[in-house]
């Protein structure tokens, strides 16, 4: 038998793994000076942990005085927050703000006539359609784009009526043209009427009386005069003066009742032709030219180049011969080593990009350049190889830098030896046109001044003159590659009322002002207008007919319709024609009593929409489609003025091919995304759909659709917001845009029924039912817009059912006052919602209640500067406390600090306590010790900070105590040193400082004693850690030796078992013999 297994030998009987585990537990004596210098370090690296967490804790509170603007935080306090309360920030100036709420924001509720069940009368409808305020026929004016853009000024008017009464109207919180007329018809105690008639307000005393009417302006006031009413009038009536005219301040975008112009960039948006010699117009962006000293982060309206963070190729380039070369315009890394930093100008760019491919092919064979515009750049590949030159995409962000930089190509390759990259967008030195003065400037630069264009004198479109006997004619711009190219040429001319605009000396264009409570004729059916119609035809119900042909001497609807009404009332015929519930369409109305048909013919009355005959007494006319999305409209425009942001979307065409569209901040109208999309080479057109409300997706795959095309949102919302989202109905089909939504009813549908359904269409209007508790009719329709404001006016149409839709409120939006606390000659704001952002810089406003006026104090936040300065005493102090706790020696118990006599501690606490009492660097103004201003070291060694001598001294001067704390100026930065004569160059750019507040100060020391690589306090962890490692090295191998030992005893004590077990085995043997001998 062999071996020990229980740790008694079964013929010793000796325990020998007890033996072994006392001879080992003897020689393991030796490991304890070793485990207790291991606990000692492990224990002083611990604390200098945490000391070193301390100091980043206060390097963290030094650095936010000035990066986190301790002292630029302004503090608003409003003085009755039951009007507003307000938020400043940094950028908010400091003083006393007045101001007065006008109105709080109010959201469109539409109600319809009773119904005498909620879940069993059939309401009749198949279909339901939404817009919203842009859409409506009837818009509405701000008194500020009034008269050209001089607006009309607020104030008071007193009306005096024809039995002597009298009545003073305040419209010094007026903001609209309609809000005018309420107002005035509001007015109690005087009988008369306001209104407005061709777009000027007309005012009508009803009052009955002999005296003449008299309307005047109240104190030192202008709005009557302003509006041309103002004086007596014998006749008892006034019409005041033109409202839409244009003038020079006139916001383009405000033209064709808002439709806007079209503007591009880097094209001639039109021609002036001048005794035939063409001028280029264009009213597009102007950049600065890109040049070799151009910032990359200034690049592509700032966003600049998408460059990997990683050390890795940002794009591939391969020449006509095939070599493939990676460009890398990072850091460049070698052995852990920053050898070249990355690129952060042009000409760095260039050169980069050019030693990449000198490296790799002949010198200067593939060279990549700016182009000779100054907005682009080129690579020429001059090897003659036998393909295409490419840039391909590389690294992590795949093509986005070549993308960046205008020359990613793809697979496919250049189609010569030449890569001209696209436009790449620089800083701004000329925006994009964008008033009326503008387009003058431009016309005037743009042909050396032989052409001046003007206001006309209807003030409602543009002129432009030129020599006497010279000619002049307007002509189409730059067409683009679409479909719809020709049409594009034209937009621009076309949008200034100027296209074809002929004339020797002058010439004149057509109206473009906007529509004064009504729209323009031309902006119905989508922008195409009435197509001239020729006549419409009114037969009442009593058999009275009249017959309307004077179309052209009426270029807005509400002038039309007041002529075909006038014209009916001089005929006998009573039928009155006027703008539906929906707010987009017409509705005519039989009032005649008899019991005939009420017949509406001809081609005008298929241009309105009112063709037919009913036997009822109204015709509810179609949709008059108010062209409000063109290519000119804004994108910041859209989404209930909110816009659509940027991001990424992808379309998908009936091929199965698919392209990303990248919708960035240099895209700004409808036009520049719909070019975006017909760049990407797809099956797809995007174009304006015909209702002037959307755009449509026309699937120009002539050969087999193997799926429905697709949009998807791939990164923001764009796609949804312009009305794109979502798939074909089936392969091959279009995708029609529109921001008219649709909700699909059955005429047996309850208003059960329609409420959920037009819930669950997920739009922005939100159906109940309202029960008004009474009659055999009770339960009403309520839809209310989600949307708040003007722009959130719900236009609902329900066809050819009347459902009594009466508007119970109006979407309007808040107004805010700010000034001397009098809203006739305060400033305006209005908002969407009750808040109001950058009133002021960086000032926002919550207003509360209507009507109330307040005044809101912003100043320094004091208890925010004293929080961070506190901050900044108690991090020092608890930095200082926890060295002390760490190095010191307590003598009744005789416990030494882990980190006791420690040099690295010694000279933390050397270099925190002399930047705590020595100077700011570089600051020369009335403080520059912190014991000036109340912070200085008391007897324990640790700062006290005397609040009320540091408030003293920032009332006395907060400018010095703010430079005392946060003053900072860069001297130089430069990465070389000279060292003995000798240039070295550093790997690091080395920055130096002529001036460091106490915030900076502590910082950049804290910088030198925490760095991760070789600050103070790590390389004594190192060091620390290093020693442990040597330790935890000399009991490995003492364990290995104890084990080595154990392995020897055991064999020891199994072999003297094995020995025992032999001589018993003789003994018993030797027994046995001796027994035998017997």
């Amino acid at each position: 038998m062999s071996g020990i297994t229980s740790g008694v030998g079964l013929v010793s009987g000796i325990n020998s793994a007890q033996i072994i585990e006392q001879l080992l537990g003897l020689e393991a004596r030796g490991k304890i000076p070793i485990q207790r210098r291991l606990a000692a370090i492990q224990g002083s690296k611990t604390a200098l942990l945490d000391v070193n967490a301390r100091l980043l804790n206060l390097k963290n509170s030094a650095a936010g005085l000035r990066v986190g603007k301790t002292f630029q935080t302004m503090n608003a306090v409003s003085a009755d927050e039951t009007v507003l309360t307000a938020k400043a920030s940094s950028a908010t100036p400091p003083g006393s703000y007045s101001f007065t709420v006008g109105r709080m924001v109010s959201t469109s509720q539409l109600l319809s006539r009773g119904f005498a069940t909620k879940n069993a009368t059939p309401l009749g409808l198949d279909s339901m359609t939404v817009e919203w305020g842009d859409a409506s026929l009837n818009r509405d004016a701000s008194l500020a784009e009034l008269r050209g853009g001089a607006g009309i000024s607020r104030g008071s008017i007193k009306f005096t009526d024809g039995l002597a009464r009298t009545a003073t109207v305040d419209l010094s919180t007026a903001v609209t043209l309609s809000e005018v007329v309420e107002r005035i018809n509001a007015a109690e105690g005087v009988g008369i009427t306001a209104s407005v008639v061709n777009e000027r307000l007309s005012i009508r005393d009803d009052s009955g009386g002999a005296a003449a009417l008299k309307i005047e302006d109240v104190g030192a006031g202008s709005i009557a005069t302003d509006f041309g009413i103002d004086g007596t009038y014998a006749g008892g009536s006034v019409t005041g003066v033109q409202l839409n005219q244009i003038g020079v301040n006139t916001g383009l975008a405000s033209l064709n009742d808002g439709a806007g112009v079209l503007i591009r960039d880097n094209v001639a948006d039109f021609r002036l032709v001048v005794d035939g010699t063409n001028y280029d117009i264009s009213l597009g962006r102007k950049d600065e030219p890109i040049t070799a000293a151009t910032k990359l982060s200034d690049l592509n309206n700032g966003t600049g180049i998408r460059i990997n963070s990683t050390d890795a190729d940002d794009f591939t380039i391969v020449t006509s011969s095939g070599v493939s070369v990676g460009v890398n315009l990072g850091a460049v890394i070698v052995d852990g080593q920053v050898q070249d930093p990355a690129v952060t100008t042009v000409g760095e760019l260039i050169a980069r990009v050019n030693s990449e491919l000198d490296g790799s092919v002949a010198a200067g064979q593939v060279v990549l350049s700016l182009g000779a515009s100054g907005t682009n750049f080129v690579l020429t590949d001059s090897l003659g190889g036998a393909g295409v030159p490419k840039v391909l995409a590389a690294g992590p962000n795949s093509e986005r830098a070549a993308k960046d930089l205008g020359i990613f190509t793809g697979p496919t390759g250049a189609t010569s030896n030449i890569i001209t990259g696209s436009t790449i967008r620089n800083k701004v030195a000329t925006p994009r046109a964008a008033t009326v003065q503008n387009l003058f400037d431009r016309i005037h630069e743009q042909t050396n001044g032989l052409v001046t264009a003007s206001v006309n004198a209807s003030g409602t479109g543009i002129a432009l003159s030129v020599a006497a006997t010279s000619s002049i004619d307007v002509v189409a711009g730059t067409t683009d590659g679409s479909s719809f190219g020709a049409a594009v040429g034209q937009r621009t001319a076309r949008d200034l009322g100027l296209y074809r605009a002929v004339g020797t000396g002058s010439a004149e264009g057509w109206r473009v002002a906007a529509g004064i409570e009504t729209v323009r004729n031309d902006n119905l059916h989508g922008g195409s207008g009435l197509a001239s119609p020729t006549a419409i035809s009114l037969t009442d119900r009593s058999g009275a007919t009249f017959s309307f042909t004077d179309f052209t001497s009426h270029d807005t609807l509400d002038s039309l319709v007041r002529a075909v009404n006038a014209g009916a009332v001089a005929a006998g015929v009573d039928i009155e024609i006027s703008v539906g519930d929906s707010g987009r369409s017409l509705v005519a109305r039989d009032s005649s009593g008899g019991t005939g048909a009420l017949t509406i013919t001809g081609n005008g009355a298929t241009a309105l929409g009112l063709e037919g005959t009913v036997s009822g007494t109204a015709i509810r006319g179609d949709d008059l489609d108010r062209r409000h999305l063109a290519l000119g409209t804004t994108l910041a425009s859209l989404g209930f003025g909110k816009g659509v942001g940027t991001g990424t979307f992808r379309i998908t065409d009936s091929t199965g091919d698919s392209a990303v569209v990248d919708v960035g901040s240099d895209a700004v109208t409808v036009y520049d995304v719909i070019s975006e999309i017909n760049s990407r080479g797809l099956f797809v057109e995007a174009r304006l759909n015909d209702t002037g409300d959307g755009i449509d997706l026309i699937d120009t795959n002539t050969g087999s659709a193997i799926n429905p095309m697709s949009v998807i949102d791939v990164s923001g919302s764009v796609a949804r917001g312009i009305g794109i989202l979502g798939t074909a109905a089936r392969a091959g089909d279009d995708i029609e845009g529109s921001l008219e939504k649709t909700i699909d009813l059955n005429v047996t549908d309850t208003l059960n029924d329609v409420v959920a359904k037009i819930n669950n269409a997920k739009f922005s209007v939100n159906a109940s039912i309202v029960n008004a508790g009474a009659g055999t009719t009770p339960f009403r329709l309520s839809l209310a817009s989600s949307v708040g404001g003007t722009l959130g006016q719900l236009l609902v149409d329900t066809g050819d059912v009347d459902l009594g839709l009466v508007r119970a409120v109006e979407g309007r939006d808040a107004s805010l006052f700010l000034g001397t606390g009098n809203p006739a000659t305060s400033f305006l704001f209005t908002s969407s919602t009750n808040s109001f952002k950058d009133i002021v810089s960086g000032l926002e406003v919550e207003a509360k209640k209507s009507g109330g006026t307040t005044v809101v104090e912003v100043s320094r936040d004091f208890e925010r500067i004293k929080t961070d300065v506190t901050k900044l005493v108690t991090t020092v102090n608890d930095a200082l406390a926890r060295i002390s706790e760490y190095d010191k020696y307590d003598p009744e118990s005789e416990k030494r600090g882990p980190l006791l006599g420690n040099s690295t501690v010694a000279r933390l606490r050397q270099q925190l306590v002399q930047t705590a009492q020595g100077p700011a660097k570089g600051v020369e103004g009335r403080y520059r010790y912190l014991s000036q201003v109340g912070i200085r070291f008391g007897k324990d060694g640790q700062l006290v900070f005397d609040e009320e001598k540091f408030k003293t001294a920032y009332d006395t001067d907060p400018a010095a105590v703010e430079e005392l704390f946060t003053g900072f100026e860069v001297a130089a930065t430069s990465s070389s040193s000279t060292v003995g004569g000798v240039t070295i160059v550093n790997s690091s750019p080395v920055t130096t400082y002529s001036k460091l507040g106490f915030g900076d100060l502590f910082d950049q020391v804290l910088k030198k004693l925490t760095n991760s690589v070789d600050g103070v306090t790590t390389i004594a962890n190192r060091n620390f850690q290093e020693q442990l490692d040597g330790l935890q090295d000399r009991i490995s191998r003492f364990d290995t030796r104890l084990e080595s030992r154990r392995v020897r005893y055991e064999a020891q004590f199994s072999a003297m078992e094995t020995a025992l077990a032999k001589l018993q085995s003789q003994q018993s043997s030797l027994g046995s013999l001796s027994a035998n001998f017997r």
